[in-house]
């Protein structure tokens, strides 16, 4: 067989942190070990070390130009109407896709065997459906699809069992390909199960659960930044600078007030989007008069920062707080995972699920309030000992179920190419 060719479609990947880009660090490495050709696109807003890293082209972002295919420079200054955005925002995806990748197709010197969105949405499939119209039959390549999580229009509800809202854009998008793939051509895949069956019944495609897409330093770049010693007391970890309302960030000053006030010798670390959080969370920590010790760390850590905070805190903390992480995989409980630190995380989750057939280790709130979080976290530390002993060990594992290797064996299958 000759060569593979992928090309890695990271469209909003602009900065060197996070998931997306050490996943994008992931792909160049494993494709170099299996010796399949790569070319990465990602945002056009990509800074220079997103390039140098990862070899990445800049392609993919909505420009003034991109506006001004639908509408006026001063309209498109302004906030669409709430009725209107999501609808604008899925024509300017679309557009944007089937930009990038009418480009990526004219640069190559060689053609791709496989592209492949590991984030993609309805926006995103559409974009790539317009995109393949351009093409004869027997130019279009295999193209493989992650769906991560549920349209911002689908409503789970607590129970998780049903999702209502509209399904229809996401249908159209999914029609449109299944009309215009080549035969065989087609891969869809969610690391949820429940939304692959989702996305499987409502778009009429077959989306199975593969592995989490997922980079990992290797054992032993782990224990090189693994610390010889732990800082007294309990060192506590609430990682990822997101102030979406999913992640519960608006309730951590109350929850670290109520356990700092019990357990006086836990510390925190916390991760904001800027510094203007920051502040915003050192003025409600000092209106609420709680004794705490925090370290709050505004913006992104650079990868060997972040996993280093990871090995050196006790514990995690995830107090989300929606319904969507029941469709939804977390990247950060993932690492605590392959680094055998505990976890404090909602019921009712893929997080949960995990922790129930026996991965990691953690103690789980069923009611996404700062109450309930606090005495979820009391608890953990009461029972620290053995949940540091529960989750240590288990990084190879997995590794082997949940890992861009896994995820690469899984979509090769899938395409018929047998293992990569």
């Amino acid at each position: 067989m000759a060569q593979l060719r992928f090309f890695v479609m990271h469209c909003n990947l602009a900065a060197a942190d996070g998931h997306p880009y050490t996943e994008c660090l992931g792909w160049r490495r494993l494709c170099r070990e299996r010796g399949i050709d790569l070319d990465v696109f990602v945002s056009v807003l990509a800074d220079a070390q997103v390039l140098a890293a990862t070899g990445a082209h800049p392609l993919f972002g909505v420009t003034a130009e991109t506006y001004a295919r639908f509408m006026s420079l001063e309209e498109a200054e302004s906030p669409a109407p709430p009725e209107l955005a999501p609808l604008q925002n899925f024509m300017l995806a679309s557009f944007d896709t089937a930009r990038g990748c009418r480009d990526a197709w004219a640069g190559a010197a060689q053609k791709p065997d496989v592209v492949i969105f590991p984030w993609a949405n309805a926006g995103r499939l559409n974009g790539v459906g317009e995109w393949l119209a351009e093409l004869e039959p027997a130019e279009r390549p295999r193209l493989v699809f992650n769906i991560l999580r549920p349209e911002p229009s689908w409503r789970i509800d607590g129970q998780r069992r049903e999702v209502s809202g509209d399904f229809s854009w996401f249908q159209f998008a999914c029609r449109r390909l299944r009309s215009l793939a080549r035969p065989g051509g087609l891969v869809f895949t969610a690391v949820e199960a429940r939304l692959s069956q989702l996305v499987s019944r409502a778009a009429g495609v077959d989306c199975r659960p593969a592995p989490l897409h997922k980079f990992y330093p290797a054992e032993s770049e782990l224990a090189a930044l693994r610390p010889t010693a732990r800082p007294a007391g309990v060192s506590i970890g609430a990682l990822g600078p997101s102030h979406t309302h999913e992640k519960g960030w608006d309730r951590l000053p109350e929850v670290i007030g109520r356990v700092c006030a019990a357990w006086p010798e836990a510390a925190f670390f916390v991760q904001v989007e800027n510094r203007a959080h920051g502040e915003g969370l050192s003025a409600a920590l000092r209106a609420i008069g709680a004794p705490a010790r925090v370290t709050i760390q505004p913006g992104a850590l650079p990868t060997e920062d972040y996993f280093r905070r990871l090995l050196v805190s006790d514990l995690i903390l995830q107090p989300y707080d929606s319904p969507i992480y029941a469709l939804m995989p977390s990247g950060i409980f993932a690492d605590a995972v392959v680094c055998g630190t505990p976890v404090v995380a909602p019921a009712g989750t893929w997080i949960s699920d995990r922790l129930d057939e026996g991965w990691g280790a953690g103690v789980a709130f069923d009611e996404p309030s700062a109450e309930r979080i606090a005495e979820a976290t009391l608890t953990a530390i009461d029972r620290l000992g053995a949940l540091r002993a529960r989750a240590a060990g288990q990084g190879e594992a997995w590794r082997r179920a949940h890992s861009l290797e896994a995820y690469v064996d899984h979509i090769m299958a899938r395409l018929d190419f047998g293992e990569a």
